[in-house]
């Protein structure tokens, strides 16, 4: 029996867990490893939430071992009904970002940098596959204090937004400079200008505020109208940034159920964080 597959249990069969909801909300769960997932799957769709598994995993010491526990979710995902996407693996940018806290102990500075990198790509990874929304199963394990990774999911969230932010500004402005030089091609600079004369720039201005009114109030209807069908099943686009879904996944008896459901589907159950400086003995 391989350890990174998941098996059958010895009665013959797995435990079930709840089928995905027939219109769920669709939530990017960024997995640390296939055991802790096994009660965050549970947990989300017990919720009306659709989880799609991101491995982002960066902190583990070796590709070896990164790749055991991603082929113990992937076996997991199978039985599950999910779907996984894996993050590259990078272990030299993420010690690259802990640099000068390797001497931390463990649960300490080291590991709130750890939370910010991986959170930071799960965001972005969220961004880019156009989810409204990510969460994480970090908060299972009762190793990890929820309201560190809240702090850090939270910080990876608000850099999206203002990302977004600075790259819509941005369009608005390329948009705003293209249109005003088709306009200065089209009609010629000295017919604007003399136009502008002759009218005088009441006109232009009142034009402007009707666009920018009638701009305004179509938004806010489809804003509107996007806000009354969160419970139908369609496509929404999402926002151009995902919000950080505060889930506390070690509450109601989480990391038991979590090993529990482990045992029972046979996934191989790793015994330190991940990182090199976790190995070490405790003094």
């Amino acid at each position: 029996m391989s350890d990174s597959k998941v098996n059958e249990s010895a009665t013959g069969c797995v435990p079930p867990l709840p089928s995905a909801p027939s219109c769920g909300r669709a939530v990017l769960l960024h997995v640390c490893c296939g055991p802790c997932s096994t009660h965050c799957v549970r947990a989300m769709r017990e919720g009306g939430m659709e989880p799609v598994a991101f491995f982002s995993n960066s902190n583990i010491d070796t590709a070896e071992e990164f790749q055991k526990r991603l082929d113990t979710l992937r076996a997991f995902a199978e039985k599950a009904g999910i779907r996984v996407v894996a993050d590259d693996y990078d272990h030299s940018a993420w010690l690259r970002a802990v640099k000068g806290l390797e001497g931390e102990p463990e649960g300490g500075r080291r590991c709130d940098i750890c939370f910010r990198f991986n959170l930071g790509r799960a965001a972005a990874k969220a961004a880019e596959m156009g989810f409204g929304a990510f969460t994480t199963s970090l908060t299972v394990s009762p190793h990890k204090n929820s309201a560190r990774v809240f702090s850090a999911g939270e910080a990876a969230a608000n850099e999206r937004r203002e990302e977004a932010g600075e790259a819509a500004a941005n369009e608005r402005r390329e948009e705003a400079d293209e249109a005003a030089a088709n306009d200065r091609r089209e009609e010629g600079g000295n017919a604007i200008t003399n136009d502008r004369r002759e009218e005088g720039g009441n006109a232009i201005t009142n034009d402007q505020r009707e666009e920018g009114g009638n701009a305004i109030t179509n938004n806010q209807r489809e804003e509107g109208d996007l806000n009354g069908r969160d419970t139908e099943c369609r496509d929404v686009k999402a926002p151009a940034f995902p919000e950080f879904l505060k889930i506390d996944f070690k509450k109601r008896g989480g990391f038991l159920d979590s090993v529990q459901l482990a045992r029972e589907y046979g996934l191989y159950r790793q015994n330190w964080c991940g990182c090199e400086f976790s190995r070490r003995p405790t003094p």
